[in-house]
């Protein structure tokens, strides 16, 4: 835990406050799940500079397995509280109230880029790994590239939930990725930070193997879009297999010639047809060009549209394969 702060009042009653800081990283209702009990003396607040994708309207975050609420306040308002007590700290040690002042400046600017993020990104280009970005080249002279690249790919991951919410009603959206556990017919759109660059993905659990579950995904990272499955090691290489011999899956034809920097699939070695990952995430790939992010959220939901309409010819498909 970042910050506990331990209370007692005049009676002896104890209580507590857990603080959990996010300035670079994005918040995980996983991790906030983690420090969450039924302790009705615990109190919980969220500091973040960027909101929860899982915030509900009353400000609040539900911890739904416990019933209990975190509260969440952003940058701004931190600067804001401290600005009301600058004057004070300014009479007690001038130097110290200097640094603190600097602090506020620093941090409405980071809050104005997460701002700026949230109201520009979807309706702007899919540009973020251009070496041409002048954006991403100032930002990294300070080390801030990789929050600003979080930034972008949670807020396509955002807009995704809410296009699936709106146009798949029925579907159920999981926060984070219990892969374990998966139930079928959830729907994971997530979002993170792995070698240098964002990621965004959707997971779409088909249905269970072996007392596994069978994902079939679409992952963005970097200039590469990725269809994969997901599924217990052994077996879902074969399932990989026959969904692409079957042309059931791994088609890159909704993609138009707006989004591809061009039509070959990776990989493209003469005898491999996937990479992947621990040998239970396998994969097919192309490289995006500079489009527009709407478009290739439009893209996403397509597939998406037809792992749903075509989920059970694609268990269907799968539970052929013989187990040895």
């Amino acid at each position: 835990m970042d910050i506990v702060i331990y209370f007692e009042n005049g009676l002896g009653i104890k209580s507590s406050l857990v603080i959990e800081n996010k300035v670079k990283s994005l918040p995980r209702y996983e991790q906030l799940l983690n420090y969450t009990t039924s302790n009705m003396e615990e109190n919980y607040l969220l500091l973040s500079l960027t909101k929860p994708s899982f915030l509900a309207k009353n400000n609040k975050i539900v911890i739904h397995e416990h019933n209990r609420d975190w509260d969440y306040i952003n940058y701004f308002h931190l600067s804001k509280m401290l600005e009301k007590i600058l004057p004070k700290i300014k009479v007690k040690n001038f130097y110290h109230a200097l640094i603190i002042e600097d602090y506020i400046h620093f941090a409405k600017i980071l809050n104005d880029l997460s701002e700026e993020v949230y109201n520009t990104a979807i309706n702007g280009k899919y540009n973020f790994y251009n070496k041409q970005n002048k954006k991403i080249s100032l930002l990294r002279t300070i080390r801030m590239h990789d929050f600003y690249l979080k930034l972008n790919h949670e807020v396509l991951a955002i807009e995704i939930q809410n296009r699936i919410q709106t146009e798949l009603s029925n579907k159920v959206l999981v926060q984070g990725n219990r892969r374990t556990n998966a139930v079928d017919q959830e729907v994971f759109a997530d979002s993170g930070f792995t070698r240098g660059s964002g990621i965004t993905e959707i997971k779409y659990v088909i249905g269970r193997k072996l007392g596994s579950p069978i994902i079939l995904g679409i992952q963005i990272q970097g200039i590469h879009f990725r269809l994969f499955i997901e599924g217990k090691k052994g077996f879902v290489e074969k399932a990989a297999y026959n969904l692409l011999d079957n042309n059931m899956w791994f088609d890159f034809s909704y993609l138009s010639d707006s989004i591809l920097f061009a039509d070959k699939e990776y990989p493209n070695k003469p005898g491999k047809q996937f990479n992947s990952y621990s040998e239970e995430f396998y994969y097919r790939s192309v490289k995006l060009s500079e489009c527009k992010c709407r478009d290739l959220v439009d893209k996403v939901l397509n597939y998406v549209k037809y792992i749903h309409d075509e989920r059970e010819s694609l268990i269907q498909q799968i539970n052929e394969i013989s187990i040895e």
